[in-house]
C-alpha cells in the first residue's frame, strides 16, 4: 500500500467519503505525512475541517483542473482496486 500512496499526486473523493474518513485521515489526508492534496466534491463545504489540512472542497465541479489549460483534459486509467467498501480508480493526466 505504501507504494500506491507514494505514486498518488492527489486524491478525489465525494463528501460522504470525506465525512466518514477524515477522523482517520486527520489533517494530512490519506497520504499521511506525504500530504498530497485531497479534492472533495460536494454541494456544500463543511463548516469546519482539520486546521492546516490538505482538503479543497469543490462545489462547482471544475476548480480542481485550474492551471491545466483550456479544453478537454485527457485521463489515462492506470489502476482499479475493487473492495467491498469502495472502488478506487487511479488515473494519470495525459500531457
Amino acid at each position: 500500500m505504501g507504494k500506491v500512496i507514494f505514486d498518488i499526486s492527489m486524491s478525489l473523493c465525494g463528501r460522504t467519503t470525506y465525512d466518514t474518513s477524515v477522523p482517520w485521515w486527520g489533517a494530512d489526508g490519506p497520504s499521511g505525512t506525504d500530504r498530497r492534496p485531497v479534492f472533495a466534491v460536494t454541494h456544500e463545504a463543511p463548516a469546519d475541517s482539520p486546521e492546516g489540512g490538505v482538503y479543497t472542497f469543490v462545489t462547482d465541479g471544475t476548480r480542481m483542473f485550474e492551471g491545466l489549460g483550456a479544453g478537454q483534459i485527457q485521463l489515462e486509467p492506470i489502476d482499479v482496486i475493487d473492495t467491498p467498501a469502495a472502488t478506487h480508480l487511479r488515473f494519470r493526466v495525459v500531457k
